[in-house]
């Protein structure tokens, strides 16, 4: 036993992790319980008959404020929880995870990719490229397809030019033989 404590977001994902064995201040020998009691966690230690009580950091309530808001569907303000978690840590995969998500809900797949990698979420990475190609293309494809259209449009008048000047090369050729200028049979 580790005497540490684990909390997990809905996904599974780990929010935070604290504690940890030993005799000092903050530390407990068994965990047997957690509750939440405002801002604060309390964690009963079976061993010592001890509760230990451990106060949230501003991180740790941007992230718990953040998850709570996003599973409520409020992703704008979700989002700005996440962003004001990495003014605090600006490597946290999880701050980057979750600005991805809402990225993700609102249609914005360019960004969701970028957080997706930055976090190395490969799989949820690998989804919102699919939509960030599917949407880069759906935007081109009318482009795409007049280009299309004007290039087969060219190379149709390209050879009817083509066969023009070699039907007014054989009519002068004609002409100068003495035919008259009549087309040949």
């Amino acid at each position: 036993i580790t005497g540490r404590v684990f909390l997990y977001d809905p996904d599974g994902n780990m929010l935070v992790a604290f504690g940890g064995t030993g005799q000092m201040v903050g530390n407990v020998q068994v965990p047997a319980a957690l509750e939440f009691f405002g801002d604060r966690i309390l964690v009963l230690d079976s061993y010592s008959k001890a509760i230990q009580v451990y106060t949230t950091t501003p991180y740790g309530k941007n992230v718990q404020a953040a998850t709570s808001l996003y599973e409520a569907g409020n992703y704008t303000q979700s989002e700005k929880e996440w962003r004001q978690a990495l003014t605090y840590n600006a490597n946290s995969d999880l701050a980057y995870t979750g600005i991805g998500k809402v990225a993700l809900k609102k249609g914005d797949y360019k960004e969701a990719v970028r957080c997706f990698r930055l976090a190395q979420q490969r799989s949820l990475y690998s989804r919102a490229l699919k939509y960030y190609r599917r949407d880069t293309v759906g935007r081109l494809f009318p482009f795409i397809g007049a280009g299309a259209v004007a290039l087969a449009a060219v190379a149709v008048l390209w050879k009817a030019r083509k066969k023009c000047k070699l039907i007014m090369k054989r009519l002068c050729d004609g002409y100068e033989r003495g035919e008259g200028g009549a087309a040949p049979r």
